[in-house]
């Protein structure tokens, strides 16, 4: 005769993991990876918007600054050189210091360029002449379009922000290749006109 105490007894004692726990530890390991995978988003999106922030924030800097002062930051007088312009604005206490002045929430760099047409700006219809504008390297592409339909027309290649590709390219980008950089994630520069 058969003790089924011990049969049942065997069958825990036996080594190896149920379907269940199996389950359940794909179940944790699939909310663990998503929750990475959506505080990153999350902190993309944080980005973006201080980026917005900072381009309103130097624009509003560099006419309070205008105001003060009747030159641009960095003209030393009337020299077209934008080298001290953020050092302007710290001493003027218009931006906290010249790192969150030169450095955006993306990591890439920003210059103020004071009256300058030259080749390394995408402003180059007739009403551009001599345009004082902001330079953004480095920003994802996705979060550049993002910036562009909620600070301008929308279109990267018209309008008071222009895009161009990272790698020094001077024409602006179409909607169609800023569509494509998304896509590849590509990062780009992009260029406020003051």
């Amino acid at each position: 005769m058969v003790n089924h105490l011990e049969v049942g007894m065997r069958k825990k004692n036996e080594s190896g993991f149920t379907l269940l726990e199996i389950a359940l530890v794909i179940l944790v390991a699939g909310l663990l990876i998503g929750a990475v995978l959506n505080s990153r988003g999350i902190q993309e999106a944080a980005s973006s918007l201080r980026l917005q922030k900072q381009v309103e924030e130097l624009k509003v800097a560099v006419d309070l600054y205008f105001d003060r002062m009747g030159v641009l930051p960095g003209s030393n007088e009337g020299n077209s050189s934008s080298s001290e312009w953020d050092e302007d604005l710290v001493n003027e206490q218009l931006v906290t210091s010249t790192r969150r002045a030169n450095t955006h929430a993306f990591g890439g760099e920003v210059d103020f360029r004071i009256n300058q047409t030259n080749t390394q700006q995408p402003f180059t219809d007739s009403s551009a002449e001599n345009a004082t504008v902001f330079r953004y390297t480095d920003v994802p592409a996705k979060w550049a379009k993002t910036l562009i339909d909620s600070l301008d027309d929308g279109t990267p290649d018209e309008g008071n922000i222009r895009v161009t590709e990272n790698s020094g390219g001077q024409n602006a980008i179409t909607s169609t290749d800023l569509n494509n950089a998304i896509g590849s994630s590509e990062k780009i520069r992009f260029f406020v006109r003051q």
